[in-house]
């Protein structure tokens, strides 16, 4: 059995120990006030320095390095896309609701609410909104075939990242000509 090169590998203790400072150190901000608080800063400090100490990982990472460094997985993408879709149809919750208001109200409403619907930026919200619940639907159909153990390895993420790709521009065009 060959050795493990020293250095590379921590003992499993010191990041338990890793683990256990971090979380005590969240989870105590609230019993830790005054002096108690700045030693017990200290000591963790001096603690997170021994352990990480021969370490040789970058760890200033930036925002500009997420976006511009890295090259990210075609499923990560595909994932967090399917978050920001859920948050769009989360916002534009709020716009559906205020039309079904105005359109209730009155006939005169419904009147004003139709005019408001002519206008190209109430199209292009109108469409976005499609978009993102055409993305977010065959995005989350693929989410529960990967719960039920579908596509779970590498090379089927993959693929299926493609066709949510691939059904999700299907149907996104197929919004635009219906809402223009």
């Amino acid at each position: 059995m060959k050795a493990k090169p020293a250095g590379l590998v921590k003992p499993w203790y010191k990041w338990l120990s890793l683990y256990a400072v971090c979380f005590f150190r969240l989870n105590s901000l609230s019993f830790l006030p005054g002096i108690g608080f700045k030693i017990y800063l200290h000591l963790t400090n001096s603690l997170l320095r021994k352990i990480v100490k021969n370490d040789t990982r970058p760890i200033n990472v930036g925002f500009s390095d997420l976006l511009f460094v890295f090259k990210w997985p075609l499923p990560a993408l595909t994932s967090i896309a399917h978050r920001i879709s859920g948050v769009v149809l989360f916002a534009g919750t709020a716009f559906a609701l205020y039309a079904l208001d105005v359109s209730l109200a009155s006939e005169a409403g419904f009147s004003e609410l139709k005019e408001m619907m002519a206008s190209p930026f109430s199209k292009f919200i109108t469409w976005g909104l499609l978009s993102a619940l055409a993305y977010h639907f065959v995005a989350g159909i693929k989410h529960l075939l990967m719960d039920l153990g579908i596509g779970e390895t590498l090379e089927g993420a993959v693929f299926a990242s493609k066709v949510v790709i691939l059904f999700s521009t299907v149907l996104i065009f197929l919004a635009a000509v219906w809402v223009i």
